[in-house]
């Protein structure tokens, strides 16, 4: 039946304070007797105890940084949780009876309330998920910041309950009265003889044998109802409701609520919603697509001009945050922790990192925790003189200080030497309305080659170098995909797009790979049958979220649509480009008629038969005659000789491989020349026969070098 601690309220409003991982596993793991029974000591004094030395800053953090007042839930190893809690008193020493029985007194306490139970206490379901701030995430003491993530995967699963911020809730929506409308609605629906009331009181009832309320949903828990009573309705055999269900054969529990009623019902209602709201709708165009045709139809020139703005935010749109970001792009860590120094003073690693640009370098940095980066740059750049600094190896510019006290300051003289530029760039940090030189522009724009890798696109290992450092190391950094899939999963508000030009001329499968399967729309995040991956260099969760678009252009005439690899095709939409004739009497006006003759119709008739010897991917796109839009009408003949000349003879040279006949079938005779013969050029040679070597030998002749008169009786005969 139902866990009495879901009773009551389903929020935690931290209010001003933070929310922490603390995992205690290090006395749960003990075999020692005397050490194992600590765990209930420490449960009845309610104390939360941690390594004062504890790696990775944590053991400072424990101390310096969590607050009367902050929150945390307790874990024991990789799968065991306790209560959230909340802290009643700074760390304080133990006893020394109790460092007798650890045989140290390397550990700390904190007096803690109790706040809310676990409704589960097994987490074995998430042991494979390596976020830091789950039970099986090698940390132990970390703050979780993404609170929406954590309420979805932690809180309200394990715990039933949302951790919110002054209270910005996601709202719960009792729906079970829209169910039962749309289950009497069903063609096919005829449980209880469609009566309404009885159909309410079973619903009640069904309800009692879940560990939460499974007709409050919202958008953000829908899926964990759902895995809910795929649990104890179904994969569960020793659970109450399982027997209940397999007994009622008259109402059939498990067909109600089941994949296709109530669980359809939650994924059409949700991603109903999605789609309702979201940005995709708006912009009326598929997540992936293709654009793809002949060369010269203009499929790069449409995308910058149709789509790239899509994807700019404007000056005047910014937010702070985004100002913060754009700045902090251009920014080495070093310059970073200058501007923030340069603005708060002396000050301690905590407040450094609290500092707005600090914070926007973290939004746009992969790393998983920047404390490790700020000491290690700090001390790097330290002025030689400080006696407080033992790292011999310093890089340039040598910039910071350390105090006695453990607090960091700038050297006024070499900021003024050696990065005056701090306090520019700092105004603009203070000022976040000052306009930055560019709108920001959410989107890459690449182009695919033979030597494009999936390391370029997705991550893989890159050597490094830092501004004054002369030693190259090597790191595990992210592709152009992979960075502005993190920029897109922070700021779910906004869309972001990249661009892939000539996608049919790399590898695809290979600078994909396991994205083939995460670019579609219903497994990206957030989505139906939403799929992470496990990268294999940073062996990172990945998944794509629902704002990025993948948008490329596809020259066919370098290769077929149909000959691109076919898991990639599947998952795109393709829309063709083809010659324009329109546009070119559109854009050129009265310089499309040119002596008695449209220049689109000798494209056009070009066109037709290079369609009928090859195919119509080999046509030539309109865009090479609309450079003669701003040609003077008297110079329109140089203009059009010059396009021959070096665009569309060599296309037809490219296409037909020199084969002199087809060329000739396109442009006609006056375009071609033959060389003059000359008898007796081969050597004698009794058993050789010349004769397969006497047939007429064509040249094209270059248009360049024909007088204008020539010329246009040339395309005369072209269009005849």
């Amino acid at each position: 039946m139902k866990n009495t601690n879901t009773v009551g309220n389903h929020n935690i409003n931290l209010s001003s304070n933070r929310m922490y991982k603390l995992s205690m596993g290090t006395f749960f793991k003990t075999t020692h007797f005397k050490k194992a029974n600590l765990l209930n000591k420490f449960e009845e004094s309610k104390w939360a105890v941690m390594g004062r030395y504890t790696g990775n800053s944590q053991g400072e953090n424990w101390i310096h940084e969590a607050k009367i007042g902050d929150y945390a839930y307790i874990t024991f190893g990789r799968d065991k949780l306790f209560d959230i809690v909340r802290f009643t008193s700074d760390t304080k020493e133990l006893p020394q009876h109790i460092n007798d029985i650890i045989g140290n007194d390397e550990y700390v306490y904190r007096e803690y309330e109790n706040i809310r139970k676990p409704i589960i206490t097994n987490t074995r379901s998430l042991v494979n998920d390596k976020r830091n701030w789950l039970p099986s995430g090698n940390s132990t003491f970390k703050e979780i910041k993404d609170l929406r993530e954590a309420n979805e995967i932690l809180f309200l699963p394990f715990y039933g309950v949302q951790i919110v911020i002054n209270e910005e809730v996601e709202k719960l929506e009792n729906i079970k009265e829209e169910f039962i409308d749309w289950l009497l609605s069903s063609e096919r629906s005829n449980y209880f003889n469609n009566d309404r009331d009885t159909l309410n009181k079973y619903l009640d009832e069904y309800n009692t044998y879940f560990d939460m309320d499974i007709f409050k949903v919202s958008k953000l828990n829908h899926k964990n109802i759902i895995e809910a009573i795929d649990e104890v309705a179904y994969k569960n055999e020793d659970s109450d409701f399982f027997k209940y269900s397999k007994g009622e054969s008259t109402h059939r529990p498990r067909a109600i609520l089941g994949k296709k009623n109530y669980y359809k019902f939650l994924n059409q209602k949700f991603i109903e919603v999605n789609t309702d709201v979201s940005d995709m709708d708006k912009l009326k165009t598929p997540l992936n697509q293709i654009f793809y045709g002949p060369p010269g139809t203009g499929k790069t020139f449409f995308l910058q001009n149709k789509y790239f703005s899509k994807f700019t935010i404007l000056k005047e749109n910014l937010t702070p945050d985004q100002v913060h970001d754009k700045i902090a792009e251009d920014l080495s860590w070093w310059q970073t922790f200058v501007i923030a120094l340069r603005d708060i003073g002396e000050s301690t690693t905590k407040e450094i990192l609290d500092h707005p640009i600090v914070k926007a370098k973290e939004r746009l940095s992969n790393a998983k925790s920047i404390r490790p980066i700020l000491w290690s740059r700090l001390q790097a750049h330290t002025i030689n003189s400080c006696p407080n600094v033992n790292v011999k190896e310093r890089n340039e510019p040598q910039i910071f200080f350390k105090t006695e006290e453990s607090k960091w300051r700038l050297d006024a003289e070499a900021v003024e030497n050696l990065y005056p530029e701090a306090d520019e760039l700092l105004r603009k940090v203070k000022n976040p309305s000052i306009e930055l030189n560019d709108p920001i522009k959410n989107y890459e724009f690449v182009t695919f080659h033979q030597s494009f890798t999936y390391e370029d696109f997705v991550e893989g290992i890159k050597p490094t170098l830092e501004s004054g450092n002369t030693d190259i190391s090597y790191e595990i950094k992210d592709g152009v995909f992979k960075q502005l899939a993190n920029k897109a999963s922070q700021d779910p508000d906004n869309n972001y797009a990249v661009f892939i030009d000539e996608i049919n001329r790399g590898n695809v499968a290979a600078i994909f790979g396991e994205l083939i399967t995460l670019l579609e729309s219903d497994k990206r995040i957030g989505e139906a049958n939403e799929i992470k991956v496990r990268l294999p260099y940073s062996k990172k969760i990945f998944g794509v979220p629902s704002n990025l678009y993948v948008i490329g252009t596809m020259n066919t005439a370098d290769r077929s649509v149909e000959a691109l690899d076919s898991a990639l095709r599947r998952r795109f939409s393709f829309k063709e480009m083809m010659p324009d004739y329109n546009v070119i009497e559109k854009v050129l006006g009265e310089n499309n008629n040119w002596e008695e003759t449209k220049l689109s119709f000798i494209l056009e008739k070009i066109n037709k038969r290079i369609t009928r010897l090859i195919d119509r991917d080999h046509q030539i796109g309109h865009s090479y005659f609309l450079r003669l839009a701003t040609i003077e009408v008297s110079s329109l003949t140089d203009s059009l000789k010059t396009i021959f000349s070096e665009n569309i003879i060599p296309l037809l040279q490219e296409y037909f491989f020199n084969d002199f006949n087809k060329i000739g079938l396109v442009l006609g005779e006056d375009f071609l020349t033959t060389e003059e013969k000359e008898e007796n050029i081969f050597a004698e040679f009794q058993e050789g026969d010349s004769s397969n070597y006497e047939d007429e030998i064509f040249e094209i002749i270059d248009p360049k070098k024909m007088n204008d008169r020539v010329f246009i009786d040339a395309i005369k005969k072209l269009i005849n």
